[in-house]
């Protein structure tokens, strides 16, 4: 027998351009298509069994996910997995933590003190805001800055390719407007397939992919501004409502309207 599925999102304003989001999931048993994310991602895992790249997570495991690195999840037992997730900034984790650029080297974490405070900062966000403490914050960031930076300075992003950046550009400065992949592919100095073949080996991931999760981070940008769905979906690129809702929806784990609400 096959407990429903619950997901939800919430977020608390930090300051006037900041704010921390949190994402809940109870009996996920949806997969996640390779994606990056332009903040932390740090889940606590309540049941089941959490796999990232094929990095294994039980239940009362810390799981980190640094900014910009590509990943994919997938469901491990038919029963799927529940987790929370906080979504912290860069900007967040260097004023908290008292690093610049900290990238966390340890991905499955067993720490009952760090595992309790995200407890604590997920639920706050959550359920009960009045609860919730950037001092909380703090203590959670130097820990993982004291116990799990990474020795190397990591870079967590692929390596700069000049062709790549190109083309990235190119998106960024045009992504509201219709992407044809034969432009890309001559940005980069490429026939279509080639093109396709390179970009996802140097990034992890296909041209089009890059392009719906840059448009979705769009979205949810607008979104937080208080622009309409509708009005989000076509400022950021999509043909209608229902193209953006299913792709926002395959990419974030949550309809915009509850991401909105």
């Amino acid at each position: 027998m096959h407990n429903d599925q619950y997901t939800d999102f919430s977020r608390i304003q930090i300051d006037a351009t900041e704010f921390i989001e949190a994402f809940i999931a109870k009996n996920y048993t949806t997969a996640f298509p390779n994606h990056w994310h332009e903040h932390y991602c740090i889940s606590i895992i309540d049941a089941g069994v959490f796999n990232e790249n094929e990095f294994l997570a039980k239940e009362g495991t810390v799981f980190i996910t640094n900014p910009s690195e590509i990943h994919k999840n997938d469901v491990v037992f038919e029963n799927g997995s529940s987790f929370r997730t906080i979504y912290l900034s860069q900007k967040l984790m260097d004023t908290h933590s008292g690093t610049c650029s900290l990238v966390i080297d340890c991905r499955a974490i067993k720490d009952k003190e760090l595992f309790g405070l995200i407890d604590k900062i997920s639920n706050a966000i959550l359920a009960d805001k009045e609860e919730f403490s950037t001092d909380d914050l703090t203590v959670m960031a130097r820990l993982l800055a004291l116990n799990y930076q990474s020795k190397t300075n990591i870079n967590t992003s692929s390596e700069v390719d000049t062709k790549i950046q190109k083309v990235k550009n190119y998106i960024n400065d045009n992504l509201t407007e219709k992407l044809n992949i034969d432009i890309l592919a001559s940005i980069a100095g490429f026939g279509k397939t080639s093109f396709i073949k390179y970009y996802k080996k140097k990034t992890g991931i296909s041209p089009f992919e890059y392009i719906m999760m840059k448009r979705i981070q769009h979205g949810m940008m607008l979104i937080n501004k208080g622009e309409s769905i509708t009005e989000a979906a076509l400022s950021s690129g999509f043909y209608d409502q229902s193209q953006f809702i299913r792709y926002f929806k395959k990419y974030v784990g949550v309809t915009p309207s509850r991401y909105k609400n």
